[in-house]
Parts: C-alpha cells; sequence; structure tokens
C-alpha cells in the first residue's frame, strides 16, 4: 500500500512538471522578437494595415458600426473574422531549418503580404506572411526586421495560412451593396423601356405614386416587405477591372434604375444593366435582335463601382406599380 502511494506522487509530481514545460512554456519557446505572430485579445485590435509585393494596400479600421476597408467602404464581416482567427491562434512551430532557409526567404521576397497590427496608436506586430505554400503545405512568416523566418501553423491543423492575408480591396468590401445603417425614406426605381412599371415609394408615408392609377387602396404589408428586403441586397462581385465596362456604360441596354433614400444618408443610386451571354450562360434573354444573359445583369453602383448582380437580388429590387396594389 505505502508503495502504491509513493508511485502515485511520483506520478503526480510528474504530470505537473509535464504541464509545466510543455504546455505553461510554450509561448516561451521562441524570442517573441523574432517570433511575434500571435495576438493576444482581438478586441483591443483597432487597425490593421496590410500590403502585397504588387503594391495593393488594405487599411481596416474598427468602427462603432463594424470594420471599414480603406476609409471608404464597409469590410465583409467574414473576412474580418477570417484573419482574426488566424492572428488569434497561429502560433510558430520551429525555424524554418537551414536546408529550406533560401527557399523560404525567395517565398517571402516575391510573393508575401506584410500585415501591422494596432492597439489604438502602438503598432503591436509587424511580419511577412508568404501567399504560396511551401512544402508540406506549410506557412512561412518573417518577423518585421528579423533574419530567421518560421514556419507557422494553426494547432492540430496543417492548413495554409496564406490565403487569410489577402489584399484586394474587391475581396475585403462587404458586398451588401444597399444597407446603410439608417431607415430608409424613400425609393424610386425606373424603368428604361417600361415606365408604366415605375414607381416612386415614400416608406414613411407608406405611399406608392407611379404612372398608373392604382386598382385599389396599397398593400401596407408589401410595401414594408419591400422595405425590409432592400437591407438585403447582395452583389455577386465587383467587375471594375471588366473589359466590358466602358462598353457597357456608353452603349450598354438599360433594364432600370434604383435610388434608395436613407435619413441622413446620401442616396444609392443602381443602374442596372442586360448583360451579354457568355460561354458561362445557361439561358437567354431576347430582346429585339439582342440576346441577353438570363441569370445576370451587370450594374453601376453610385457613378462608381461596376458591379456583377444575381437575377434573385434583381427581382427583390425591380418590383412593378401595380403590385403594391395586389391584395396577397
Amino acid at each position: 500500500m505505502k508503495r502504491n502511494w509513493i508511485y502515485g506522487l511520483l506520478l503526480l509530481g510528474t504530470t505537473i512538471a509535464t504541464y509545466f514545460i510543455v504546455f505553461r512554456k510554450e509561448a516561451e519557446l521562441f524570442d517573441e522578437k523574432e517570433a511575434n505572430f500571435r495576438i493576444k485579445d482581438s478586441s483591443r485590435v483597432t487597425a490593421l494595415f496590410l500590403v502585397s509585393k504588387r503594391d495593393e494596400r488594405i487599411t481596416l479600421k474598427r468602427s462603432a458600426d463594424g470594420w471599414v476597408v480603406n476609409d471608404s467602404f464597409r469590410a465583409r464581416k467574414d473576412a474580418v473574422e477570417f484573419l482574426m482567427d488566424a492572428l488569434l491562434h497561429q502560433k510558430a512551430e520551429q525555424p524554418v531549418p537551414n536546408s529550406y532557409h533560401d527557399y523560404a526567404i525567395t517565398k517571402l521576397s516575391t510573393n508575401s503580404t506584410k500585415i501591422e497590427v494596432y492597439e489604438g496608436e502602438e503598432k503591436t506586430h509587424a511580419f511577412y506572411v508568404a501567399r504560396e505554400p511551401g512544402e508540406g503545405n506549410v506557412t512561412y512568416m518573417l518577423q518585421d526586421g528579423a533574419q530567421q523566418p518560421y514556419i507557422v501553423k494553426l494547432p492540430l491543423q496543417n492548413t495554409f495560412l496564406g490565403i487569410r492575408y489577402f489584399t484586394a480591396l474587391s475581396d475585403w468590401r462587404d458586398r451588401k451593396i444597399m444597407y446603410q445603417n439608417a431607415a430608409i425614406e424613400q425609393v424610386k426605381v425606373s424603368y428604361k423601356d417600361s415606365l408604366h412599371y415605375s414607381f416612386e415609394l415614400d416608406a414613411l408615408q407608406k405611399t406608392v405614386r407611379g404612372n398608373q392609377n392604382p386598382a385599389g387602396p396599397v398593400n401596407l404589408k408589401r410595401v414594408e416587405s419591400y422595405v425590409r428586403l432592400l437591407d438585403g441586397i447582395f452583389c455577386t462581385g465587383f467587375e471594375n477591372q471588366n473589359r466590358l465596362k466602358d462598353t457597357i456604360l456608353q452603349h450598354g441596354h438599360q433594364l432600370a434604375t434604383v435610388i434608395v433614400k436613407r435619413q441622413g444618408k446620401s442616396p444609392d443610386k443602381l443602374v442596372i444593366y442586360f448583360r451579354p451571354p457568355d460561354k458561362g450562360s445557361k439561358a437567354a434573354i431576347k430582346l429585339g435582335n439582342e440576346e441577353y444573359d438570363f441569370d445576370s445583369f451587370f450594374a453601376y453602383w453610385n457613378d462608381r463601382d461596376f458591379l456583377l448582380l444575381n437575377r434573385q437580388n434583381s427581382e427583390k429590387m425591380l418590383r412593378s406599380f401595380p403590385e403594391f396594389f395586389a391584395a396577397d
């Protein structure tokens, strides 16, 4: 019995020692000046700055309404969370072996993202992340000013972390195009070729005006439902580099113009165009002698951004005047 008691004490002592050596000391395996790749508290981060070797620059700042990209656009919430998750949990596993040192440095010097992390005015982190995986799908990172690159991983995972440090503005921008943190006052939808379906909706007075005589009283339920739907309008993507942009804006076939005015905000304006079919088109709309893609449209947003819209989001906006007077 006494011998078992002694063995039990030895086992307990070994367990405690292992805990302190392996787990409690884990963060001290590498000098923070050489391997400071992980943040401790994401709620304290106020800004992130990312720049690529192609000089693509992204500034993310925390605001009362969420994260803002380049001081101008709402950031995608899921993209910010994706990056924050890496910053919270990634850790240096080991220095890059000497046999791979030059290879890793080449990856970092030719295709990487530099990230800076700020808490208020203080820059707490600055390091480079290779945008191409190394041998075995590992991620190479290099502390700013350091000489030794490290292999950095998420615990119990072998996922490549470089994909989280992207720098294209179109990938960071929120695609919810008609949302602002203010109540809608008015909506105006004008159809280029079907003026009798155009309408002006007053969301405060719950009235709808158009170019036809209404068949009955306005359906308040439909008015309220329509206004709510506008908060959830997404574009499929930003197409500012699309080679068809100038041609569409100068000579494209317009479908409609949508203007949404919110309290205390500048109006949002969306001009929607029929989209020429391409190899990916599954069905077509025929207007006169011309065919257009059935499932998607182009649009010009606030005289600034060229967008791709799918049919589902387009149809949410493009209701007709008589619909607001029809019974449920």
